[in-house]
């Protein structure tokens, strides 16, 4: 990807940071970027442990920060990964999101499993990350080291999505693979039956609407340098729903998408939907931010808005 200098890595000792930790090193290479591990022990957890050792738990949190320090460096030791390494003790997501906003990181990296709810796929945490970050995300699924070989851009035609496909092709370009543009509508003939009735009982409407659709995505397609032919359009009763279907159609272990756009695609990263799309994926997801999208969190204030992270 373009104009990246600094990764954060986030770590939590699972199969998918190990993911993402390999995601985050390839890209590293490819941009000449430094990148830092970041790993964030829960404060709760601390309080819990230091009450049933019945130690302070100021020496509690001390052994821990020292013994994850010491492992996460023997990790990138192993296999001579030149990287930055911090263990900080707070709220997981806080302390992420904060940390993006101070390292000025161009790319957060973290794994796409929830390892504290076993059997579960996306957990919250992944899902926060992906919609309040204030930078680029890439979430990886657990086993995904390599090159991505199916990737799919979805695109709303606005000019956030335009850069999410043109970072799919940046992948595509390193990786050697090609990027599907996929554009999902939700066809407007169930809310027009009822507003406009006449319009819809016309028997070669749908057909008109899909062939000016399918030829703004293929003009869409072309201008930021992907194949027309590539190029897909498909009608959902939900958004998520169809890019969900289209991924698992097309094998795709990699999404493109922008968090802030002109249709309901921004809508798919707010609260559970968010989760629900990303529990129905079975490949990574990197997200796009929006150039002109507020910071969520007031650095000079060190406070959040209200709503705060629970929004």
């Amino acid at each position: 990807m373009n104009q990246l200098k600094q990764i954060l890595v986030a770590w939590d000792f699972s199969p998918g940071a190990e993911a993402a930790l390999a995601q985050a090193l390839r890209l590293a290479k490819w941009s000449q970027s430094r990148m830092t591990v970041l790993h964030v022990i829960d404060e709760e957890v601390m309080e819990e442990l230091a009450l049933a050792l019945n130690q302070p738990r100021a020496k509690v949190e001390a052994t821990a920060r020292q013994t994850a320090q010491a492992e996460i460096e023997a990790r990138l030791a192993r296999e001579g990964i030149e990287a930055s390494t911090r263990v900080v003790i707070g709220s997981p997501l806080h302390e992420l999101l904060t940390a993006v906003i101070t390292m000025s990181a161009d790319l957060l990296v973290a794994g796409a499993r929830n390892i504290s709810l076993p059997g579960a796929s996306t957990g919250t945490l992944a899902a926060k990350l992906m919609r309040k970050a204030a930078t680029k995300v890439m979430l990886v699924q657990p086993g995904q080291t390599g090159p991505y070989r199916r990737i799919v851009a979805c695109v709303d035609f606005s000019e956030t999505s335009a850069e999410a496909a043109k970072q799919a092709l940046r992948v595509a370009a390193n990786d050697g693979s090609r990027v599907h543009c996929l554009h999902v509508y939700e066809p407007p003939w169930h809310d027009l039956q009822h507003r406009m009735p006449s319009l819809v009982m016309e028997p070669d409407f749908q057909s008109r609407f899909e062939t000016a659709m399918r030829a703004k995505l293929h003009e869409f397609a072309g201008a930021v340098g992907a194949d027309p032919k590539l190029a897909v359009l498909s009608g959902a009763e939900h958004h998520s729903h169809g890019i969900a279907e289209f991924a698992h159609q097309t094998k795709a272990d990699l999404i493109v998408l922008g968090t802030h756009g002109r249709s309901h695609v921004q809508y798919m990263l707010l609260g559970s939907t968010a989760e629900g799309l990303l529990r129905d994926l079975e490949c990574s997801v990197l997200t796009i931010r929006a150039k002109d999208a507020p910071n969520i969190f007031d650095l000079a204030k060190n406070q959040w808005p209200r709503g705060g992270l629970n929004e």
